[in-house]
């Protein structure tokens, strides 16, 4: 067996790989990398093992932390530990690890005052009692075990690396493979230097003394920059589609599937990229499905869980829980149920099957947030996940490669979770923090996967230092920055390297003379010509270019007449190719308009029953009302996530309803009714306002309970003082007439032969008092309406929450109140607003059955004057419009400008 070895292989693709010469391949031969080789060596000396997560072994070695902490607690690293147990535990492994493949001898004494570190691994690993091994150890036991035996299957071994340059312990393996009999080759690399542009940095790179010239600008060295990525993609394809008789060599470290793409739809070959996984979703399942672990639950995870393309409970469910939980955020409230049993209705899965499902994940123990869960109960959790994905990773073996694999990588999350709770049993809860490190630090292993490679397709590398044969043209992929060769290395003192002298370790000179060797390998290698793809930007987001551009850039004067700016609807000339990359056609975005017009507005049909919300949304923007409640368009309302004034309001709503269930509320002594209203607020946030309970919002919650709980307080305390006794709560009320209503009212209050009508606000006292003000109180109004049947004297009210008032158009009811008093007889006032009312829906509709649907948000009213008489009415005969300034206020809520695009 012949292996060429090399520590940037990996299992990428090589080149040249197996195939030399066309159609022919090398038997007994093969490409390893430092993975590849240490299966290939522990398979043949019987020491195969296979690989542990690493938060297992940081989780293992923790333990051991922490026996050696019981005897020294006074150690350095004390404060450390206990602040960040698992960040410190990964860093002391770290060393460790880095030290074993150095092949340190952790037994050997070593002052503390000289390297606390080394002192520190030292003792540590005298507590080691059941570390998995990693990577590191498994080559020292391999290099143990060769060094013990008499023969192995290997008659060659070429190293296609610099030796200077390599980690030291390969250098060790090679020594030891010599003594078996195996023939160890360092390959050298004696590039050919032409007399042009590639040619002259190719020299530059070695030597650097060849100082800066003048480009020949000879075709032999191209720099492609645009702003992304699919620009440089369009380039070069149409640039390959006319030099059709190129066969370059790609260099690809990432973003294959853009070049793939652009060239798949020009019709070239399938160069079998690496693709990102596209149900890349399925692995945040194993953070997400934490929303069934904790109490109080998480309303940002349960919307995340509802919104997944795939998830243990049936989209089509989740779709229906998730409208709910936009209506109420709540979960099992009277919505939740309603969805669920209009799912169980119309599905063709057994009702049982499906309240099944639901009530494993929802109906589950739950640990509290602030306590810590057992480990048994994470345990079960991830477990039921775990044999959820196996059996859909066998269901879909045969029809979806890319979510197969996707749902193996997810089971073997949950394993590696699975295990770690094993390994907590009998130990302390796991809080929240801890688990989430865990699922930050687990391993799916890779999330990409091969496609196949087409017949007569480009060959490509994905490092460059994996061009181990000479290419006549290379075109160098994303020419972006690597990262830093040293940035997982640690950074050794001068006394610390003087105890390692002896060791095989990795100095931080060397790592970085490797990676300036690996990525000048690609450039050495390349015979004829090699093309430099710079993007700006990739995801949308700026990117570093390669320091190679640097190294090119000093090679010569200007390196402008060999770089290429590529832009859409542009000529360019690469080399002595012309290239013309069009665009599509520039489209402009809708302009606003004063008015829709359609032709079958007839067609409208009036709704049997208007509500304060349609209306005012008929009477304000009506282009909205013919979009929500005649064409039946609107957007799922997003669920409340985040902690905002609607939110805080439906709660303070739902506490005084149920409050108001409680008979006696009113008679309660102060202590008594306070603590009532404070359970109730308390069991209401709980149901519908999760959101509230997330450490980042406990100030905000301390908050609104104070805020809500007294002005609660205030309000039945107002309503005693001034008399009043309760008649009804969220009841819902009818009236007929031209316009026929539907509504629920908040609260009615009745004393003797007066009712008392309150509508609560949890802010908004301003646009309230302006109502007022212009006398269009168009909810009150309606509730007015709704109860001026029963003969009684009937005073409508808001009461704003955040203020702690009433606001009315008198006192009589409320002594406190804030009040904007009547212009008018109350009466008259009646009469008239309501005229205004009914005038004004006539208009509305008279303008909608002739298809002139007004819509000029933030427009100047002279625009709207001239096409609709509400905006000309000057005598006071509709509502009046709302305005700012001269323009049409535009409605916050509105979807106009997501209907237009904008």
């Amino acid at each position: 067996m012949h292996i060429i070895f090399a520590s940037s292989l990996g299992f990428e693709n090589v080149y040249p790989a197996k195939a030399l010469k066309r159609n022919k391949f090398i038997h007994g031969q093969i490409h390893l990398g430092q993975k590849g080789l240490l299966e290939f060596l522990e398979l043949h000396t019987g020491l195969f093992q296979r690989d542990y997560p690493d938060m297992l072994r940081i989780n293992a070695y923790q333990k051991a932390i922490e026996y050696y902490l019981d005897k020294s607690p006074n150690a350095y690293i004390a404060k450390s530990f206990e602040n960040d147990p698992i960040g410190s535990s990964k860093q002391i492994l770290k060393w460790r690890d880095e030290l074993q493949l150095a092949l340190w001898d952790f037994k050997q004494d070593v002052d503390p005052k000289i390297s606390k570190r080394i002192a520190l691994v030292n003792a540590i690993e005298k507590e080691v009692v059941d570390l998995p091994h990693g990577i590191n150890d498994r080559w020292r036991n391999v290099l143990k075990e060769i060094k013990s035996i008499s023969k192995i299957p290997v008659q060659k071994v070429t190293v296609a690396e610099p030796k200077k340059f390599i980690h030291p312990f390969f250098v060790e393996l090679m020594i030891a493979l010599k003594e078996l009999g195996v023939k160890i080759e360092w390959q050298k690399f004696n590039p050919k230097y032409a007399d042009t542009d590639l040619g002259h940095f190719q020299r530059n790179l070695i030597a650097k003394t060849e100082g800066k010239a003048e480009v020949k600008n000879d075709g032999s060295l191209i720099v492609l920059k645009a702003d992304n990525d699919k620009l440089i993609a369009r380039a070069i394809t149409e640039f390959l589609l006319k030099r059709n008789e190129l066969n370059p060599l790609f260099i690809i470290p990432e973003r294959g599937v853009i070049l793939e793409q652009s060239m798949i739809d020009q019709g070239f070959p399938a160069m079998g990229c690496l693709d990102l996984d596209e149900h890349g979703g399925l692995m945040q399942l194993a953070s997400i499905i934490t929303v069934f672990l904790w109490e109080p639950i998480d309303p940002e995870k349960l919307i995340q869980f509802l919104a997944l393309p795939m998830a243990p409970i049936d989209k089509a469910v989740r779709q229906s829980l998730a409208i709910a939980y936009s209506e109420k955020a709540g979960v099992k409230n009277e919505h939740w149920v309603e969805a669920v049993k209009k799912y169980k209705e119309k599905t063709k899965f057994p009702a049982k099957d499906v309240e099944k499902k639901i009530s494993k994940w929802f109906n589950r123990e739950r640990a509290e947030l602030s306590e810590g869960a057992d480990p048994a109960l994470v345990h079960a959790l991830f477990k039921d996940l775990k044999s959820w994905a196996d059996r859909n990773a066998g269901f879909n073996k045969d029809t979806d490669d890319t979510k197969t694999a996707s749902l193996k990588q997810l089971s073997e999350m949950c394993r590696q979770i699975i295990e770690l709770c094993r390994r907590r049993e009998g130990d302390s809860k796991i809080n929240h923090t801890t688990l989430n490190i865990w699922l930050d630090e687990v391993n799916p292993g890779t999330s990409t996967r091969d496609y196949l490679t087409e017949i007569g397709a480009f060959e490509y590398v994905t490092h460059p230092a994996n061009m181990l044969g000479n290419s006549d043209m290379t075109i160098w992929w994303s020419f972006t920055d690597a990262g830093n060769p040293v940035s997982n290395a640690t950074s050794w003192s001068e006394d610390e390297l003087e105890i390692l002298s002896t060791c095989s370790l990795h100095e931080k000179q060397q790592r970085i003379d490797q990676w300036f060797w690996q990525q000048c390998q690609a450039v050495l290698m390349t015979q004829k010509n090699l093309i430099l793809c710079v993007p700006q930007k990739i995801k949308g987001e700026e990117v570093v270019v390669n320091p190679l551009l640097n190294d090119l850039q000093s090679c010569f004067t200007s390196i402008a007449p060999i770089s290429y700016d590529i832009d859409l609807n542009d000529k360019l000339h690469i080399s002595d190719v012309k290239i013309a990359l069009s665009s599509y056609t520039q489209k402009e975005l809708p302009r606003l308009k004063t008015h829709w017009q359609i032709s079958n507005g007839d067609k409208f049909e009036k709704r049997e029953r208007e509500s304060y919300s349609s209306l005012s949304k008929l009477f304000y923007y009506p282009y909205s009302y013919v979009l929500s409640y005649q064409l039946g368009i609107r957007l799922v309302e997003i669920p409340d996530i985040s902690i905002t004034h609607l939110l805080k309001g439906k709660i303070a709503h739902t506490t005084v309803q149920f409050l108001w269930e409680d008979q006696d509320i009113l008679s309660y002594d102060n202590e008594t009714r306070l603590q009532k209203i404070k359970s109730v607020l308390e069991a209401i946030i709980k149901e519908e306002g999760a959101v509230f309970y997330l450490p980042k919002n406990e100030s905000s919650l301390n908050e609104y309970r104070i805020q809500t709980m007294g002005s609660i307080e205030h309000m039945f305390n107002q309503i005693i003082e001034n008399g009043w006794s309760f008649l009804e709560s969220e009841q819902e009320h009818t009236a007929d007439g031209l316009i026929p209503l539907k509504g629920y009212i908040d609260l009615v209050l009745q004393r003797g032969n007066e009712l008392a009508i309150i509508d609560l606000k949890w802010g908004g006292m301003s646009s309230k008092l302006d109502e007022m003000i212009k006398e269009q109180e168009l909810q009150l109004m309606i509730y007015d309406h709704f109860m001026n049947t029963l003969g009684k004297e009937i005073y409508v009210h808001y009461y704003i929450i955040t203020k702690w008032m009433f606001l009315s158009r008198t006192n009589d009811a409320f002594k406190n109140a804030r009040v904007v008093p009547f212009t008018k007889e109350k009466a008259r006032h009646r009469e008239v607003l309501w005229g205004k009312i009914e005038s004004t829906y006539k208009q509305r509709w008279s303008e909608i059955l002739e298809g002139k649907i007004e819509v000029g948000d933030g427009m100047f009213e002279s625009d709207l004057e001239n096409n609709f008489k509400i905006w000309e009415d000057l005598d006071g005969n509709f509502l009046t419009v709302p305005r700012e300034s001269k323009k049409k206020k535009v409605d916050k809520y509105s979807d106009y400008k997501k209907v237009i695009g904008k």
